[in-house]
């Protein structure tokens, strides 16, 4: 889907927005850098609120390396989650966003299936 980016608009303190038009948008180029390995799940659950909510959808590159402080989707106990992955020395562990959640350590390989490299939230949907 390619649209028009109007402008930009300030999240502070108002300022003139619309002044400048910018290139037409891609999504499918902005959000799958790289289609081939890339592929979109929808998030439940609370652990990485505030910056994932329930029913967001997660882009996910297969493709990429986790670095220190990515969102990645890793197993744990033969489950799925999608947590920020931290590296300290040679320790590794998954942070959830939410402070009511622990820290889960590695022991042994982390099994990454993707770094999140985008969300995609609705904040209305609308009803026809």
């Amino acid at each position: 889907m390619i649209t028009e980016i109007l402008g930009s608009v300030t999240c502070g303190f108002p300022s003139p927005g619309l002044e400048h038009r910018e290139e037409p948008l891609d999504f499918n180029q902005l959000l799958f850098r790289h289609p081939s390995s890339t592929y979109c799940l929808r998030a439940s659950g609370d652990s990485m609120e505030p910056l994932i909510y329930p029913g967001d959808i997660l882009i996910t590159d297969r493709s990429l390396r986790p670095r220190d402080g990515d969102v990645i989707i890793a197993e744990v106990d033969g489950m799925f989650t999608a947590k920020r992955i931290m590296i300290k020395d040679s320790s590794i562990s998954l942070v959830p966003e939410n402070p009511s959640y622990m820290p889960v350590p590695i022991v042994g390989e982390l099994i990454s299936f993707g770094v999140v490299t985008g969300i995609v939230r609705q904040f209305r949907r609308s009803n026809g």
